[in-house]
């Protein structure tokens, strides 16, 4: 080992006294080893080579650029640019080892650096030299990872000068930046204009690869007009394209796709049979199949075509699987199957699958709404509505489900869209009007119930809901007319009844008043609901029932009762009992809210007794009060406020 030793000390001073020839001889023979293990992949042995050379001379330019790549490949890149400087220092008018630092510079993220390097590089190299290309392909890289997708483009046109061949890798290198421009665009309208950069590149160019480069951005196009609803147009294109060149599966499949979605069937059927001579496209030719099954009502058929193909996918996921998913949902929905269309629907969102279509957007919002948890696929169906697959119906049922979540100003959206799309949806107006009434909106809610009633005059239920937001505005004459007829038609609701009751005693109408009570107190209503209905009558029929009875003319049924409150009311009207013991008595209650209630309810029929009288004084006292302890929504705090303003 001793000798060994001794062997190479001699070996490396032996080295060292080699006359200057030698030496550089030996150096550039130990750089051609180096490079050349370097080349075939032989990392371990280019390393030793690289410290042979650094041994002969450090400062070897050549070794310390190769020893730079080597250390950039190995990750270490700090170390990768000690050594690209160090030989940028020996030579420094080898520009190709200033590349190599823009190169490293970029890596670090350096990139104002490294743009500061290729500048100095182009401003010295010949331009359409190796280094100025080099460069300029660099630049246009880092332009790129800047998302400067048009300087990108730019440079990569220059880095490959006129000629034929260069000129076609520059157009390739450009394209590549437009479609990232696209990729990256904030809206479709801009990814449209990325792509026509892209297409005029290729305007008068000739060539096979230059016409089927057209072709795929020409498709690309397409693809993008069809998301922005511009299905004619894209339309259009797709069929001069498969016209042109009818071979060309791409543009057969996606005007195939285009077909099926804007439902023109005959045309459809035209392209299956191309498409199903290429056993690759098998489970498209299928798809396709399934859906002109489907739209002539042929459910079976659909779906065995649909899960003929879903069997070819079935050890590969695609876009395509999820599309079959999400049309056998379709299907199990139309043959009555509701859970195996859930469970179809589900997989096919939890693939990534958004609906393409008006009518598959509302697929979707239909069995969105028979589930209790709405969340994993009301995502799905805002971003299908706000890609453009947009109609009344599907904003309705994404307005629905957003109200099933309490989220009602986002409900108020979706309508919105919904009866801007369709302005005379009765319904639709409806539910907008009950929930501005909910938020407060009272004149807004009654412009809609309003529209509403006017689409569908005979509608009780809207009856009602305009007599229930006037009376929530006070307007207790005009709401009288619109609950006499909800109560007169809606014979189940009973509670309606005696509202209108106490709207027509508050009016004076006491005739209308009694007929209302009275089919208050004998509901149509049979076995459990009578029973529950008569363990829960309402405290307001007793006081009702009292008034009216001392009408004269008034006739009306004995009221059977135990109720305390009727009992201490009755003995007000005889001079049996105070005010404070009918009051104190209202306000026991589970919340303050509603004793508050039953306090301003009790306040205002007591006062009702005190106008028969003639006691003014206790008249207003009592309206007061029912004022003061009741809220809006509270029928007798209007009636209460309608009193003290007419009486």
């Amino acid at each position: 080992m001793r000798h060994r030793s001794s062997l190479i000390a001699l070996l490396l001073l032996f080295s060292n006294a080699l006359p200057g020839a030698a030496k550089q001889s030996r150096l550039q023979s130990y750089y051609n080893i180096a490079e050349g293990n370097y080349l075939i992949g032989d990392r371990s042995g280019a390393a030793r080579g690289i410290e042979q050379c650094l041994r002969l001379d450090p400062e070897h330019a050549p070794s310390l650029a190769l020893q730079s790549k080597l250390l950039l490949e190995q990750s270490e890149i700090e170390a990768a640019l000690a050594s690209a400087e160090a030989a940028i220092a020996s030579a420094p008018e080898e520009l190709e080892y200033q590349v190599l630092r823009a190169l490293i510079l970029g890596n670090l993220d350096r990139r104002e650096d490294a743009m500061a390097q290729i500048d100095t590089v182009l401003a010295k190299a010949q331009p359409g030299s190796e280094h100025a290309r080099t460069a300029q392909h660099l630049k246009g890289l880092l332009k790129m990872a800047e998302e400067k997708w048009d300087d990108a483009a730019d440079a990569f046109q220059k880095t490959y000068g006129p000629q034929p061949e260069a000129s076609d890798t520059g157009r390739q290198l450009a394209t590549e930046a437009y479609l990232e421009k696209a990729r990256t665009a904030p809206d479709i309208e801009g990814a449209l204009a990325a792509i026509d950069q892209a297409i005029e590149l290729y305007r008068g160019q000739t060539g096979r690869e230059n016409l089927e480069a057209l072709s795929r951005l020409e498709i690309k196009r397409a693809q993008l007009l069809a998301q922005a609803g511009e299905t004619q147009q894209a339309t259009t294109v797709l069929q001069q394209i498969v016209g042109e060149d009818p071979d060309n599966l791409e543009a057969t499949v996606t005007l195939a796709s285009l077909y099926a979605n804007r439902e023109e069937w005959l045309a459809l059927e035209d392209l299956i049979e191309p498409i199903s001579k290429n056993p690759a496209l098998a489970d498209i030719a299928l798809y396709l199949k399934g859906r002109v099954a489907l739209a002539r009502d042929r459910v079976g058929t659909a779906r065995a075509r649909f899960e003929e193909a879903l069997e070819l996918n079935a050890n590969r996921p695609t876009a395509l699987q999820h599309a079959l998913e999400f049309y056998r949902s379709i299907c199990f929905e139309r043959l009555k199957r509701r859970d195996e269309a859930i469970k179809s629907l589900k997989r096919a969102v939890d693939g990534g699958y958004v609906p393409e279509t008006p009518d598959e957007a509302v697929h979707l919002g239909r069995l969105l709404l028979r589930q209790k948890d709405l969340d994993p696929l009301l995502p799905t169906l805002e971003k299908a509505l706000l890609r453009g697959n947009t109609s009344a119906e599907g904003w309705a049922l994404l307005g629905r489900a957003h109200i099933k979540k309490g989220r009602n100003e986002l409900a108020l959206s979706a309508l919105n869209q919904s009866l801007d799309l369709e302005p005379e949806q009765a319904g639709i107006l409806a539910l907008r009007g009950s929930l501005l009434r909910k938020i407060g909106d009272l004149q807004g809610a009654l412009v809609d119930y309003e529209r509403a009633h006017q689409l569908e005059p005979s509608s009780p239920v809207l009856s009602y809901e305009q007599g229930l937001v006037l009376l929530q505005l006070g307007r207790i004459g005009e709401a009288e007319p619109f609950l006499r007829v909800a109560a007169r038609k809606l014979t189940t609701h009973v509670t309606l009844d005696l509202l209108h009751a106490s709207c027509a005693y508050t009016l004076g109408k006491y005739e209308e008043a009694a007929q209302s009570l009275q089919q208050y107190l004998h509901p149509q209503l049979e076995g459990d609901a009578l029973k529950q209905f008569k363990a829960n009558q309402s405290d307001t029929a007793a006081y009702l029932h009292t008034l009216l009875s001392g009408k004269k003319g008034i006739q009306i049924s004995e009221l059977a009762t135990t109720s305390k409150s009727a009992t201490l009311y009755n003995d007000y009207a005889r001079g049996k009992a105070s005010r404070k013991q009918v009051l104190d008595w209202a306000g026991r209650a589970e919340t303050p809210e509603q004793a508050r209630t039953q306090i301003c309810a009790a306040s205002y029929w007591l006062a009702q007794l005190e106008r028969a009288r003639a006691h003014s004084e206790n008249l207003k006292e009592l309206l007061h009060i029912a004022i003061e302890t009741g809220s809006p929504e509270n029928p007798e705090f209007q009636f209460a406020r309608w009193q003290l303003k007419h009486d």
